[in-house]
């Protein structure tokens, strides 16, 4: 099932049943800005080092995980956060979300995400995380 309200041309959120986890999808015109995001907010997992121009942003590292639009996923410092905005729709699990080439899936053992186009995704939970 797609989630209702996907549009190409717009930013779609959605947050697990748990949560945990939010995902902004954005697409547009431009695909140098085409992107997923998401945070995570408990991990049981170790983060990665901090990349060296996080800065005081540091502590983020391994709680916002980013996919560009045909560019392999990776962590990233953020210096904002995504999960302060609680208007945010419940993805329920089994249920998935599509933007553009980008596709979601919420299920019980966390978030699966893909750009279509290029292969590239991830698999994040709370547990730890894929990059394919």
């Amino acid at each position: 099932m797609v989630y209702a309200g996907a549009d190409p041309s717009h930013t779609n959120e959605f947050r697990t049943p748990s949560h945990n986890i939010i995902c902004l999808l954005s697409t547009g015109d431009n695909p140098d800005y085409n992107h997923v995001r998401c945070e995570i907010a408990q991990i049981a997992y170790l983060p990665p080092p901090p990349l060296p121009d996080c800065g005081s942003f540091a502590k983020s590292m391994g709680h916002m995980v980013f996919l560009y639009q045909g560019r392999p996923a990776g962590f990233q410092c953020a210096h904002d956060s995504i999960s302060a905005d609680i208007d945010v729709p419940v993805l329920a699990y089994g249920q998935s979300i599509q933007a553009g080439s980008f596709h979601c899936d919420s299920t019980e053992q966390g978030v699966d995400c893909a750009d279509t186009g290029s292969g590239h995704g991830f698999r994040i939970s709370r547990g730890g995380y894929d990059f394919t």
